[in-house]
């Protein structure tokens, strides 16, 4: 269970270095067969290479650099490693630029026993 809380601390966390003004959301519900957590913000958002390229090891989008120069690129890239182990998924949003994000990961609901 701690390891899933880092995932979500880790999305609110980026959510909150990146939007140095505005508002965050965080999500948390069930669709389907699934749980699904997000966290949406108003901050710098996201280009659409950096849309195809944020959950890579090493990568930092450019604007993300300019806010913050510690970070090495690899806590999105670990969120994915490890929801993808737990069969769940992944998933970022941003409409571009400066228009903020939504992350989030989607894992499905098992039936213990």
């Amino acid at each position: 269970m701690e390891k899933i809380r880092n995932v979500m601390l880790n999305f609110l966390t980026n959510a909150v270095k990146y939007t140095p003004k505005g508002w965050l959301k965080m999500e948390l519900f069930k669709k389907g067969r699934q749980i699904v957590y997000q966290v949406s913000d108003n901050g710098i958002g996201l280009t659409k290479f950096d849309l195809e390229n944020v959950f890579q090891k090493f990568y930092r989008a450019e604007e993300a650099k300019k806010i913050t120069a510690t970070g090495v690129g690899l806590g999105l890239f670990v969120v994915k490693k490890f929801i993808e182990a737990h069969d769940g998924e992944v998933f970022v949003e941003s409409p571009g630029p400066g228009q903020g994000a939504t992350f989030g990961f989607k894992l499905p609901i098992k039936r213990v026993g």
